[in-house]
């Protein structure tokens, strides 16, 4: 058997190829340069304003991302309600129409809701 006999540019090749593989955890891992900081904001402490002398002109200090119209926890209170959605009817109203599809039927009331169940009833007690 014959010994295959590498250069020593070739052998760099190899080793250079075994420490890039092994060693990207040093850039990437939870330590690395380029770790993953999407959690980092849950860390975050709240920080003193800056206190700027009275002889400095202080109109260039001011919130960053002011949110308009944030009055803090006083803006909201318990006896808030969720207002009902407005009904949606097409101007054609009171038109029914039943469907079938194999042994599934359903029907389409065309009206308001609350006007619905007497039509539906009806439409059913004569068909």
């Amino acid at each position: 058997m014959s010994k295959l006999k590498l250069s020593p540019p070739l052998m760099v090749i190899p080793i250079i190829a075994a420490s890039a593989l092994s060693g990207c955890g040093w850039l990437m891992g939870d330590e690395g340069y380029f770790r993953d900081r999407k959690h980092d904001y849950r860390e975050a402490e709240v920080s003193q304003p800056i206190n700027v002398p009275d002889n400095l002109d202080k109109s260039a200090i001011k919130d960053l991302y002011p949110v308009p119209g944030w009055q803090g926890a006083q803006a909201f209170s318990n006896d808030f309600e969720v207002p009902m959605p407005e009904a949606f009817v097409t101007k054609s109203q009171g038109e029914i129409r039943a469907f079938k599809s194999g042994n599934r039927y359903w029907i389409s009331v065309n009206t308001q809701p609350a006007s619905a169940w007497a039509k539906v009833r009806r439409f059913w007690e004569l068909n």
